[in-house]
């Protein structure tokens, strides 16, 4: 691996493992939002060192699932799955709900735009939805035809135009007119496969897509017209559950659940193992990325904790020296802590 990666654990909810189903961040890092599964939603404004429940439902637990930052993290979006959509304006203070279909649904995935006006939330056994109006409003949505389906995995480009769309056993499908339209893509050829995931750069250039139940993992660099098959752990089948591209594509971190993690630092081609908790297995289940001076994670088990990881760049001395030796960077000069939840 080009660099070493320092994980440091978070702990929204103490000492104590959660069923940990989402997280998404900010650009920054500074706003964060968790899904615990079964029980609450934790939210951050401090770049993840300490944390504050948030309460769309009020003093009660629910089964969360989806969430979603924006870019400045002024809007956000979350799910409940068996339940209904909620759309934050004020960084996760206070909560709208918006009842999208007439019944309640099993939201699954949401995904954001940088400036949170465009949104897209997948409904499992249902349909897709889509927003441009900040959460305010939405319509559904049939890529696959007047039929429900299994539907995943979620993803969006920073300015809406490219949305991804995941369905378990069946099709992958990307719009790139900013969810008006949702053409079918193949890239593993024209066959029903466990879509499980789903990640988009910035730009909408880089794209990966994984595969659960026993599947493989593919990636495109030209905006989702060609795909191929990337291989974190060799050639072998994984649970790709956990896939996020970060905002420049470079770097690419892919969770095999019941297995191990893995980071590529040139857009998904090559790979290493990284081990946040340590030389186990785990039900590796979501990650986000932050880019304030560079791409950073965050990553959560689905049964276990959260963890903070970032690359350990070397110094660049500004009069360089041949004496002078490569180092890690001293965080303590800059107001950005969440590499170090004890900074």
């Amino acid at each position: 691996m080009a660099t070493a990666w320092v994980w440091t654990e978070t702990q929204p909810i103490g000492a104590t493992s959660g069923s940990w189903t989402n997280i998404d961040v900010d650009e920054s890092g500074q706003y964060r939002l968790a899904s615990d599964y079964g029980d609450r939603l934790w939210r951050s404004d401090d770049y993840g060192i300490t944390w504050a429940e948030t309460r769309p439902l009020g003093d009660v637990a629910a089964n969360w699932r989806p969430v979603a930052v924006s870019g400045t993290g002024q809007y956000m979006t979350c799910g409940v799955f068996g339940g209904y959509v909620y759309v934050s304006d004020d960084y996760g203070v206070t909560w709208t709900e918006n009842q999208i279909s007439a019944a309640t649904r099993n939201w699954y995935d949401i995904a954001i735009s940088s400036t949170g006006q465009y949104m897209v939330a997948n409904s499992y056994v249902y349909y897709p939805y889509v927003s441009d109006d900040y959460g305010v409003t939405w319509s559904q949505k049939q890529p696959a035809g007047a039929v429900t389906r299994l539907w995943r995995s979620a993803a969006m480009s920073a300015n809406g135009k490219y949305q991804g769309l995941g369905v378990y056993a069946k099709r992958l499908y990307l719009s790139t007119d900013y969810g008006v339209t949702f053409p079918e893509i193949t890239p593993a050829g024209a066959s029903d496969l466990g879509w499980e995931s789903f990640s988009i750069s910035a730009t909408g250039q880089y794209m990966l897509a994984g595969i659960g139940s026993a599947g493989r993992l593919y990636r495109s660099d030209d905006y989702g017209v060609t795909w191929a098959e990337t291989q974190p752990n060799g050639n072998t089948d994984g649970w790709w559950v956990c896939l996020e591209v970060s905002s420049s594509g470079q770097y690419v971190i892919a969770g095999n659940s019941g297995g191990r993690l893995y980071i590529s630092e040139d857009y998904g081609v090559t790979w290493d193992e990284t081990q946040p908790a340590g030389n186990v297995d785990a039900n590796w289940v979501c990650a986000a990325s932050a880019t304030p001076f560079f791409d950073g994670f965050t990553v959560t088990g689905s049964v276990g904790e959260i963890y903070n990881g970032a690359p350990l760049l070397p110094s660049k001395p500004i009069t360089p020296d041949p004496a002078d030796e490569e180092v890690g960077v001293d965080f303590s000069d800059y107001t950005l802590s969440w590499v170090d939840g004890d900074a």
